[in-house]
This record gives structure tokens, sequence and C-alpha cells, in this order.
């Protein structure tokens, strides 16, 4: 991934939601998202994303999120040996920077309290399920 060339061609927007790379592209892209954003970043990254670590330790404590949503552990992969589908050490959450917003709030959310929710990608529903859900949330 090529971080220059991306911050450059960034467009400013109101919202800007990101699934980034969870290494050390992570904090870089937020803090790029968070000001070309007028409104606000929604990002699916590792809880631990919250840990104040030198790479972002100032930008959390100027902008910590408005919103964290705390969502069951997916297997995105399957073991070394490629047996099983395994998960990350570290769940992962929806975070949101809402410059609007004046507190914050914390949810926790189990997969029978997802709709749609699947554990691993032979699980997944399909596209007329998932369209169905959101035409229900729309109405």
């Amino acid at each position: 991934m090529n971080y220059v060339i991306l911050e450059a061609k960034f467009p400013n927007c109101d919202w800007i939601c990101t699934n980034p790379p969870y290494a050390e592209f992570a904090a870089p892209i937020i803090k790029n998202a968070y000001q070309k954003a007028r409104v606000g970043v929604a990002a699916f990254l590792l809880t631990s994303f919250l840990e104040p670590c030198d790479d972002r330790a100032d930008f959390l404590q100027q902008h910590p999120p408005s919103l964290v949503i705390i969502m069951p552990r997916f297997c995105f992969r399957k073991d070394k040996r490629g047996k099983r589908w395994a998960t990350d050490n570290i769940t992962i959450s929806c975070l949101v920077w809402d410059k609007r917003a004046t507190t914050q709030r914390i949810i926790v959310r189990p997969k029978p309290e997802i709709i749609g929710f699947y554990k691993n990608p032979e699980q997944a529903i399909s596209q007329e399920r998932a369209e169905e859900i959101l035409r229900a949330i729309a109405a």
C-alpha cells in the first residue's frame, strides 16, 4: 500500500468508513481519515487499537472515539494447517469518531443480537438474505 498516494488523493467528505490493515498502517489511515472527514469516521479495527501506543496515543487522547461497538469474534482465516477456521487473538470493534458527539458510548453486541451474523465465511448468508435484512432495516 502506498500511503503517500492514498493521502494525496483522498477527497474531503462527510463520513469515511474503512476497514484498514491492522498493522502499522492503521493509525496513519485513521488520523488521515479523521482530518479529511467533515462529520466522522467509522472503522473496523482490533479492539487493541484503543491502547495508547506511540503511533496513536496523542490522537486517541485528543480525539477519543465517540462510539465503540464491540463485536463477537469472527473467523477470517483458516489455521496454519488449513483445517479449521481460526480467530485473531483480539476481537474486532467498530470505532466511530463522530465530530458532533458530546459523549462516549460503548455497546457490546453478542452474536444473537446481530442480524445476519455468521462465524466464518462458510456460514455466510446469501446475497438475497443480506438484501432482505437491509430492506427491513430501511423500512
